[in-house]
């Protein structure tokens, strides 16, 4: 008689962690039924004032990769045997209804989306419907999706344009306005101001509980550069956070302005144990490697991919990524130290680096990748640029 093969994994999600095992019977019903609904069903009894809903599922990472987060998948298409930890996050529920204008010169048109549209691909559900519109509406030389060269939503550029409508175009949003064969010159607006107990109600954390956390998952919440105003003023007056481990930022939208922002708080002193930082979907940039590469802390995971980093970004991270020391053999002082690596006091300046780099799904070509590839040979660092 065969014997069954049963899943066991940990599943967990901000503070909450979980052991989880499945026989064939669960393992064959949908992820969302067999290990989400569960999951929840403990978490929110451990968080009552603040309970997550299935509906607010936005990424699952599977032992540190993407994972599918589509509800409809049965599990066995989600996790296997080789399985053992289950990363989710949760934001807000998903909009059943969009309603915006979409713009491309002096063409505009209404447009409502609901489910199953609301899901469906920015390109899908918005370019490719207005593109057969203004071409049946106007005289002028005809556009193609394929054309199409920046779009912004309420004057904020937007990118990768293959995400779920949804996350492209935010509930609230007025306006989208399509550029198609050029790009629009570059506009310089003000954040709107966010008070410290706005910022603290929309991550789902009290403000005395930041300075005893081991980890801050504050991903998912469409956390933009008006809030990493007040992020990093809560960061910066909480005092050295000696008990953080990992720091949870990714599925937000920070961009390099947010991130600099970030930046500008984020030291060895302040952060003397941070070894995760998970960054990614926050459409950095170029410009967010260079306000990354100003801080002076040694991360063990940096999480960098789907960030839109180009070729520059590539240099930027070559040129200003630190080797770490080789061990020194028990018994040897440290008079050979360099002394770059000291400030004028004699203390040791710590500079970036990252043991673990994920860096997949960005923008840079053969060029930009070859270039931080050869900046890494012999040093002690590992920088994934496939899921593989």
């Amino acid at each position: 008689m065969a014997t069954e093969m049963v899943l066991l994994f940990s599943i967990r999600s901000g503070d909450v962690q979980l052991k989880i095992s499945l026989d064939e019977k669960w393992q064959r019903k949908p992820f969302l039924q067999a290990v989400v609904e569960p999951f929840l069903k403990a978490y929110n009894k451990k968080n009552p004032k603040m309970p997550l809903k299935a509906d607010g599922l936005r990424s699952v990472l599977v032992d540190g990769v993407e994972g599918i987060t589509s509800s409809g998948f049965k599990t066995l298409a989600v996790v296997n045997e080789a399985t053992q930890c289950v990363e989710l996050s949760f934001g807000e529920p998903l909009p059943k209804k969009l309603q915006f204008g979409v713009r491309c010169q002096q063409v505009e048109l209404k447009i409502t989306l609901e489910a199953p549209w609301v899901q469906r691909s920015f390109l899908q559900a918005v370019v490719e419907p207005f593109v057969l519109q203004y071409n049946k509406r106007t005289t002028k030389v005809p556009i193609a999706a394929d054309d199409l060269q920046c779009v912004l939503v309420d004057d904020d550029e937007v990118s990768e344009l293959s995400r779920p409508a949804w996350s492209v175009v935010p509930v609230g949003a007025k306006q989208v306005e399509l550029f198609f064969g050029r790009k629009p010159p570059p506009s310089h607006g003000t954040l709107k101001e966010v008070s410290d107990d706005e910022f603290f109600l929309k991550v789902h954390t009290k403000a005395g509980e930041v300075k005893a956390k081991q980890e801050l998952a504050w991903n998912t919440w469409k956390l933009g550069p008006a809030e990493a105003v007040a992020m990093a003023r809560v960061l910066t007056s909480a005092g050295p956070l000696s008990q953080l481990e990992r720091l949870f930022l990714h599925n937000n939208d920070l961009r390099c302005q947010g991130l600099a922002l970030l930046a500008s708080c984020m030291t060895q002193d302040r952060f003397p144990n941070l070894n995760d930082l998970h960054l990614h979907g926050n459409r950095i940039g170029d410009d967010g490697v260079r306000a990354l590469a100003e801080v002076n802390i040694r991360f063990r995971t940096l999480m960098l991919h789907t960030n839109c980093i180009g070729d520059e970004g590539c240099k930027i991270l070559a040129i200003n990524i630190d080797p770490p020391r080789e061990p020194r053999p028990e018994g040897e002082g440290e008079e050979d130290d360099d002394e770059d690596d000291l400030d004028h006091t004699g203390k040791t300046v710590c500079k970036f680096y990252a043991k673990c780099i994920y860096f997949h799904a960005n923008s840079y070509t053969a060029e930009g990748r070859k270039v931080l590839e050869q900046a890494c040979l012999g040093r002690f660092l590992d920088i994934k640029f496939d899921l593989a």
